[in-house]
């Protein structure tokens, strides 16, 4: 065994491991904080807010944990119960509403994806710069949600001749 097989093989410490679950529960929070305040405003979505975007993370965190010892399989049980989960809550939408969005489902499938990439092992990131990459994505999240309605209204002042001019 060289030398990058014994450090790609070696136990994540304790304060990574504390540190990960932080930066994920960060992540959750700032992309449950967004939901939650457009819940607020009268926008019901039927996933939650500021308690379950956290959730959501860590439990990407910890299947990815698990991940270190029970290989891939964490991850894939996980997924699927937060797959079924969101489906659930998109369906549920669906009768309830006449053109339910799916962008509350798409923001909690991306929490748990950062949750997953708080603790995965092997990956070619520094742990700072990784944990850079997770909060940068969640804050991007939660600016994107944030500015639904400034988007849109940008959106609907482009014409068709400036696509065509931008393609």
């Amino acid at each position: 065994m060289d030398a990058k097989d014994a450090t790609m093989m070696a136990p994540m410490s304790y304060q990574d491991i504390f540190l990960g679950f932080l930066v994920a529960l960060a992540a959750g929070a700032l992309i449950g904080i967004e939901r939650q305040q457009a819940q607020s405003l009268g926008k019901r979505h039927h996933i939650g807010g500021i308690r379950t975007f956290p959730l959501i993370a860590l439990t990407g965190a910890l299947s990815a944990l698990l991940s270190h010892t029970m290989g891939v399989w964490p991850v894939l049980l996980a997924l699927l119960v937060i797959g079924a989960l969101l489906t659930v809550s998109f369906y549920e939408e669906w009768e309830t509403e006449q053109a339910p969005g799916a962008t509350t489902q798409v923001a909690a499938f991306i929490t748990f994806l950062l949750g997953v990439l708080a603790l995965l092992p092997d990956l070619p990131l520094e742990t700072g710069q990784r944990y850079l990459l997770i909060i940068a994505s969640a804050g991007v999240v939660m600016a994107l949600l944030s500015f639904k309605e400034p988007l849109h209204q940008a959106v609907a002042r482009v014409s068709p001749d400036d696509i065509y001019a931008t393609a």
